[in-house]
């Protein structure tokens, strides 16, 4: 059997914290999908996180794949192709942009209170809301589906 699969949802600043650290740490072979919108910083996530896992010497694999969180038949997809062990949510609605800029009353509110006042807009797509595909699709793939064992 291969290695473990996870697929880490986000491209943002809290995802590429995991992946990184994935890369650095691996003990086991394990592969990255790396899923989101965003396909520029995909594909800088995939290539820094492979060459971190080098760098450490780690069996870590990642790879870029291009979804839509708010798209159920995207999410769908690359749940169902990869058969993940582990599925992490560290997507947003709210692009980290909007977060890191200044100058509004919500960039005011971001640095006083910290990024736990942006929490809601990451937590809306792992809940199950009426509407919200993402979550709906993640729900169903964790009733239906039964991990890869590790061989």
């Amino acid at each position: 059997m291969g290695p473990q699969t996870i697929v880490v949802f986000g491209t943002g600043a809290f995802a590429a914290r995991i992946v990184f650290d994935i890369a650095a740490t691996a003990a086991q072979p394990v592969r990255v999908v790396i899923a989101g919108r965003n396909r520029e910083r995909l594909a800088w996530l995939a290539t820094a996180s492979a060459a971190r896992a080098v760098i450490f010497a780690r069996p870590a694999a990642f790879v870029a794949q291009a979804c839509d969180l708010l798209d159920d038949d995207q999410v769908e997809a690359v749940l169902g192709t990869e058969r993940p062990s582990v599925v992490v949510q560290a997507a947003s609605v709210q692009t980290s942009s909007v977060i890191a800029a200044t100058g509004d009353a919500w960039s005011r509110l971001v640095a006083e209170g910290g990024l736990s006042a942006t929490a809601v807009f990451q937590a809306v797509l792992s809940t199950r809301p009426p509407g919200c595909p993402a979550a709906s699709a993640m729900w169903r793939f964790s009733r239906t589906s039964s991990p890869r064992k590790a061989g």
